[in-house]
């Protein structure tokens, strides 16, 4: 094994690229900003939190956007690794195809392990090195794994959050929600959570106190009326959420909105 070089949050000024290079090495990165990238001769927009692994023999040429104003931030290594192409048809990770971090710093704390026993050259640093590489590859392969499945049920959850969204007054129930969806309540619940970051029935609720506030807006409607309309049971339920939510009770925004000019 071989660490040619690395580095961690390098920051690149505007309208920067790097050298158009083709490498006899795998360079992996890990961008914290939007950015540019090349691949099969096209330059391509890659999203903050994406990694990419370019392998031996391609263009590697990475810029900010075109109105970027801050430039681009990214952690890298290139190195090269006599069992790479082995451990690629085991762990299969995507090539000149950026996908998500999910939201992990992947590279950061092995760069900066790899750099620290590069530094110190303990006993065993050669071993303990490969290690930390191979760790750091069955990790980045696990996020592209899960990356894929939270794509896959990102589109098989659009129609539950798409029935949440439309009618929000409905009746939606978690194992109802799920059906739509072709998932188990459980698995529903855990994935819907994963993507969307709430659970279905706090969507639910978040949804049906966005649609009272549109009703509050219009006006003329007793605040009584406004919950029956966006599916709650009763007005202190309704008028208990709503100012949780929102920071002000119902009826301080039915006044406000009756004293408006129209």
């Amino acid at each position: 094994m071989k660490i040619v070089e690395m580095d961690f949050e390098t920051r690149h000024s505007p309208g920067e690229f790097c050298i158009r290079a083709v490498f006899g090495e795998y360079f992996i990165s890990c961008f914290e900003t939007p950015y540019l990238y090349e691949t099969d001769g096209v330059l391509r927009m890659g999203n903050a939190g994406d990694i990419l692994m370019h392998p031996p023999g391609t263009v590697v040429y990475h810029g900010d956007l075109p109105d970027g104003e801050t430039g681009f931030i990214n952690d890298w290594i290139r190195f090269s690794w006599p069992m790479m192409e082995e451990f690629l048809t085991r762990y299969p990770i995507p090539q000149n195809t950026p996908f998500s971090a999910l939201g992990k710093p992947v590279l950061k704390s092995y760069i900066a392990a790899l750099r620290d026993e590069e530094i110190m050259r303990r006993s065993g640093y050669m071993e303990y090195s490969e290690c930390l590489l191979r760790q750091m590859l069955i990790e980045i392969y696990r996020v592209s794994v899960q990356g894929q499945t939270a794509d896959d049920a990102g589109r098989r959850l659009s129609a539950a959050r798409y029935a949440i969204m439309k009618n929000p007054q409905n009746r939606h129930t978690v194992a109802g929600l799920a059906r739509l969806c072709g998932y188990s309540p459980g698995r529903f619940s855990h994935l819907y959570k994963q993507v969307y970051g709430m659970t279905p029935m706090q969507n639910v609720l978040e949804a049906r106190i966005e649609m009272a506030k549109r009703l509050l807006a219009y006006g003329g409607m007793a605040i009584g009326d406004v919950a029956a309309a966006c599916g709650f049971q009763n007005i202190y339920y309704f008028s208990r959420c709503f100012k949780e939510r929102v920071g002000t009770p119902p009826s301080r925004m039915a006044k406000e909105q009756a004293v408006l000019p129209r």
